[in-house]
């Protein structure tokens, strides 16, 4: 059947397929998190949610909502984020010159814990 087509046809199959890939595709290329190499491991709290552990690591919103997505997306969880105490999850850490960019840490530092 496929050898009948119209050339100038041929491709429709193909363009709807990668068209179809690219809007329901998970994986958003604007958000480094998502190609992160390296991972902190946490253990959720009580009545903690994927965005509350990803104002752990960032005080900027724009970076802790995008942390917020890469979290859910890389863990599988459900798109509201919720959790349960004693969960574990994998957050993704961004690389630095200077080494591992872990807002928290810095956070901790700044508020002299």
């Amino acid at each position: 059947m496929f050898c009948n087509m119209d050339l100038k046809h041929a491709w429709l199959p193909f363009f709807i397929i990668v068209g179809v890939l690219l809007i329901a595709s998970p994986l958003h290329l604007s958000n480094r998190y998502l190609r992160a190499s390296d991972f902190d491991v946490v253990v959720v709290q009580e009545d903690e949610n994927a965005s509350a552990i990803a104002l752990r690591y960032t005080n900027d919103t724009a970076q802790a909502k995008r942390l917020c997505e890469a979290i859910i997306d890389i863990n599988a969880l459900t798109p509201d984020g919720a959790l349960r105490a004693g969960q574990s999850l994998r957050i993704p850490v961004l690389a630095r010159s200077s080494g591992k960019e872990v807002a928290s840490r810095e956070r901790d530092i700044l508020q002299g814990n």
